[in-house]
């Protein structure tokens, strides 16, 4: 019996390349302030975060009093980059906030939730006097001929004699500090000392003796030298409270109290506590950058002192000392995650100015890191108080697609759009020099993509391979078989194919039974299709 059989070869067009659906960005993770930074109250506060994937576009920042945003103090939305700094800043207390990303104006989640303290010092039990370096003075060229004091009792310190006169000098963290070579002093003569008394000083030796004395009083001195603090008592002798060394700035704190005085340096207890009695402390003169017996005048400078006429408790002893390191010290950040859209040229990363013994997330210890790809940026280090600081940025870098599809359909076209950036030009290993490539056989591809100025980024290569069924299967000629005979596409069987013959079937093979054609749609794994 004869049969006539036909087939037909159908083409498939395959076209890939950039397709973006709309999204939410991703999640943003806060950064600075994080729960242990304390801050000064009233002044500007400065916030910076991560970017989330899918990266935002613009971002929300809220400020709250209280943990569950019941208190908003501070909203601001449509912020362009993940830095932010809160100009007026708010009173004494815990706050909390977080940060949300938008892209193309679909709000993301909101970020986890840090806390800071913000802090002034006027809180302070027992505050009697608060000389700030960028507060109060007045000059007279570079020698300071008073300082007024911000405590409650206001008091003006005041030098006319110009060779005592203290100088002023550019100090840290943008802070003047006054400076003393071993003959400047200031002196009020009625302070209102208690048999308690707690100070601070934010201070280094410059050089001179081995020794100096920041403030005292007949019988209390802050007295710092190379390596030791005291407390002085003029019956009982000295009482040694810390050894220090104070030659780099330091956060000084002494708590004089009767049978339990202690010193501390950066917040560190420099020695156990000293029981040695100590005489009564009444209410008398102070003096500033010279002892009462006149051996331990200073060679040094300090650019803030707190003396409360209380012991404070720990608490409030490390609620000051933390403020004041990060005050001097500030915040120790690398630059806000950078997006580059228009190079593909290697940026240079500098360590923050205040960093010390760094090592960055590679191992290196430069002063810089080069970055040429896309990724995270971190270091890790000491600030100038010994602190352990850590930061890290994101860098995002042009991007390159590529593309999964790595066959190619007979007779079908693949398309490969590397960049969405325009400003760039292209060269193929085709030698052509569209942004586009339009690829209609196997084989490798791939270019070289050049920014304006000149850096170049090579693709990946993408090896394309021919669909093996699309390319070789066929039903042959129209043939005379016998009945019963087995029909299939040949000369190929591909694993995983798919079969539909007109007759219903879905297998790969058929038994011819009638004269008719027959037609076959075969889609190999690879979603070619003939028939």
């Amino acid at each position: 019996m004869s049969r006539k059989i036909s087939w037909i070869l159908f083409n498939f067009l395959v076209l890939t390349g950039l397709h973006h659906a709309a999204a939410q960005p991703g999640m943003p993770s806060p950064v600075y302030p994080g729960g242990e930074t304390v801050l000064a109250a009233n002044a500007p506060v400065s916030f910076y975060w991560s970017y989330g994937s899918p990266q935002a576009q613009q971002f929300e920042l809220e400020v709250s009093a209280d943990a569950n945003f019941g208190q908003s103090v501070y909203a601001i939305a449509g912020l362009s980059n993940s830095r932010h700094q809160w100009s007026a800043g708010a009173p004494s207390g815990i706050y909390y906030w977080r940060v949300r990303g938008i892209l193309q104006g679909n709000n993301g989640p909101w970020s986890q939730v840090r806390s800071f303290t913000l802090f002034d010092p006027q809180t302070l039990p027992g505050l009697q006097l608060w000389l700030k370096g960028d507060t109060g003075m007045v000059l007279q060229g570079n020698k300071i001929t008073q300082w007024n004091d911000l405590s409650p009792n206001h008091f003006t310190l005041s030098q006319t004699d110009t060779a005592k006169q203290f100088r002023i000098n550019s100090g840290f963290g943008g802070i003047p500090f006054a400076q003393a070579f071993g003959n400047q002093i200031f002196e009020f003569p009625q302070f209102p000392w208690s048999n308690a008394n707690t100070g601070f000083v934010v201070g280094r030796r410059t050089g001179g003796l081995p020794y100096g004395c920041f403030f005292s009083a007949p019988n209390f001195t802050f007295d710092c030298h190379t390596n030791i603090c005291i407390v002085t008592n003029n019956q009982s002798g000295i009482a040694t409270v810390g050894f220090w060394n104070v030659d780099s700035l330091s956060v000084l704190s002494l708590r004089r109290m009767p049978g339990s005085s202690t010193a501390y340096k950066n917040s560190l207890l420099s020695t156990p506590p000293s029981t040695t009695p100590l005489d009564p402390l009444v209410p008398g003169p102070l003096r500033i950058g010279n002892r009462f017996d006149g051996i331990t005048n200073l060679t040094g400078m300090f650019g803030e002192m707190i003396i409360c006429n209380t012991a404070l408790s720990d608490s409030l002893r490390m609620l000051t000392e933390s403020y004041l390191m990060n005050r001097f010290d500030g915040e120790v950040s690398l630059p806000a995650d950078t997006i580059i859209t228009n190079s593909f040229c290697p940026l240079n990363i500098p360590l923050p100015k205040n960093v010390f013994n760094a090592q960055w997330q590679n191992g290196s210890t430069a002063t810089q890191i080069t970055v040429s790809q896309s990724g995270i940026i971190s270091f890790t280090g000491f600030d100038r108080f010994g602190r352990t600081v850590t930061d890290s940025m994101e860098v995002v870098f042009p991007a390159i697609s590529h593309f999964s599809q790595n066959t190619i359909c007979k007779d079908s076209l693949l398309s490969w759009s590397p960049m969405q950036q325009t400003g760039f030009s292209f060269l193929w290993n085709t030698g052509e020099t569209n942004d586009t490539l339009t690829i209609s056989q196997s084989g490798s591809y791939f270019a070289d993509i050049t920014d304006a100025s000149g850096c170049v980024k090579r693709t990946d290569t993408l090896i394309i391979e021919a669909d093996y069924l699309s390319y070789n299967a066929n039903l042959g000629n129209d043939t005379t078989l016998c009945r019963g005979n087995p029909l299939r596409l040949t000369p190929v069987s591909v694993p995983g194919a798919l079969y539909l013959w007109n007759t219903g079937a879905t297998t790969e093979t058929i038994a011819a039974d009638s004269t008719t054609t027959y037609i076959v749609q075969a889609t190999s794994p690879n979603a070619c299709q003939i028939r």
